[in-house]
């Protein structure tokens, strides 16, 4: 993830929930290389260790010379649960035109990165609406077109598969 160490440690409210901030670096390296980005979401790994602080973060002042120290606070034994991949259809990068400016393509990146997120946020409820027995409230909102018709039949296979195992 692009979130790095903070979109890792999240408190209970805010698991399964993007945090990369302004994070965007690599729909710049997308967007350059002319190379999809293929979204993977991952449903587990955010209740595998329990996190005792909301933020995931603890503040403690006085600790450090900016004055301001901010600590994980979970317990570093990891719990057994099953970790569940999703994966979605991939994100073709707009195309630029040869030297277009700094602002362009900062626009272009900024748009980008708003379709992967909300393409992997979709991935994310999905999974963790499966998990939960919701399935039914598991769909790809806002998404229209090719994208759309794309994760519907990546979902048609995910159900499919989901039904054919049987636990052993």
């Amino acid at each position: 993830y692009p979130g790095g160490a903070r979109d890792s440690l999240r408190g209970k409210s805010e698991r399964y929930r993007l945090r990369w901030g302004g994070r965007r670096g690599y729909a710049h390296v997308a967007i350059e290389a002319g190379a999809p980005v293929l979204p993977i979401a991952g449903v587990g790994p955010d209740d595998a260790f329990p996190i005792l602080h909301d933020s995931g973060l603890l503040s403690l002042k006085g600790l450090s010379t900016s004055g301001r120290l901010r600590v994980p606070l979970f317990v570093p034994i990891a719990r057994p649960v099953p970790f569940e991949f999703f994966f979605g259809a991939p994100l073709n990068p707009p195309t630029l035109p040869q030297g277009a400016g700094s602002g362009l393509k900062e626009e272009a990146a900024a748009d980008f990165d708003a379709d992967v997120r909300h393409a992997l946020q979709g991935l994310l409820d999905e999974g963790v609406a499966r998990r939960e027995g919701r399935a039914e409230l598991a769909h790809p909102r806002g998404l229209t077109g090719r994208r759309a018709r794309a994760l519907a039949a990546i979902q048609r296979v995910l159900r499919a598969s989901s039904r054919s195992v049987t636990p052993g």
